[in-house]
């Protein structure tokens, strides 16, 4: 936060800062009279997303779990191990960048519905915000793939997926529980304590719009995978 000209308040958009800080930036951005930065800010977290994204991705394909003979599966038997995973990890981060523009711009959409009050540019913002901590989940996935047998594009280690996915026969279930990582929880932590400075609804109103909100979407995302599954 600065001001121009001893009038205007201007908060700079700082994504990392809301990992350890979440209420202090959304005091600074509620006082600001603009908000600079959350373009150039928006492009940099898609493209670090994408590039963990892949490099998870890349990570996975030449380790154990991927044998030559899935690889010639997949009809690339005319290339080589290196070759295949650098083009499928490319090809990965391009479907990671997109869907994470669907994702940010479905989500905003539905919850101005319900927070007009907020604006579309600010509960963006917000959403822009919450989606951060997956930057996190991404690095922290990284190292486990080389200390344990765990393959990431299956179960993550941070959610209840990883535990009862050997305990269950179902398959919307794991898939399900699997978008509930303790991240995409702090996400939705942040994004409540951003609502919550700017909206006039109770807390207990926001908290149900962003949880129903939330599991909607995660049930159909489940529906998706599945069908994409069951169809290959």
């Amino acid at each position: 936060m600065r001001k121009r000209e001893e009038s205007i308040l201007i908060h700079k958009i700082h994504l990392w800062k809301i990992l350890y800080s979440p209420k202090k930036v959304f005091k600074e951005l509620h006082r600001a009279d603009e908000v600079e930065g959350w373009l150039s800010q928006f492009i940099v977290l898609l493209f670090v997303s994408g590039f963990l994204s892949s490099l998870n991705f890349y990570a996975v394909i030449m380790s154990k779990h991927t044998s030559s003979q899935d690889l010639e599966k997949m009809g690339f038997s005319q290339l080589n191990v290196q070759e295949i995973a650098l083009f499928l990890s490319f090809t990965f981060m391009i479907v990671s960048i997109v869907t994470i523009i669907v994702s940010i711009g479905v989500f905003t959409s539905i919850l101005s519905l319900f927070f007009k009050e907020v604006g579309f540019k600010i509960i963006f913002i917000i959403v822009l915000y919450s989606v951060t901590t997956g930057v996190v989940h991404l690095l922290l996935e990284l190292p486990l793939i080389f200390l344990l047998d765990y393959n990431p594009l299956e179960y993550s280690f941070y959610s209840l997926a990883y535990v009862i996915q050997d305990y269950t026969d179902s398959l919307f279930l794991p898939i399900f529980l699997n978008y509930l990582s303790i991240f995409t929880i702090w996400g939705l932590v942040i994004l409540y304590l951003g609502l919550r400075e700017f909206s006039r609804k109770s807390n207990v109103i926001i908290a149900t719009i962003i949880i129903t909100v939330s599991l909607v979407l995660i049930f159909f995302m489940t529906k998706l995978d599945i069908r994409a599954m069951t169809s290959s």
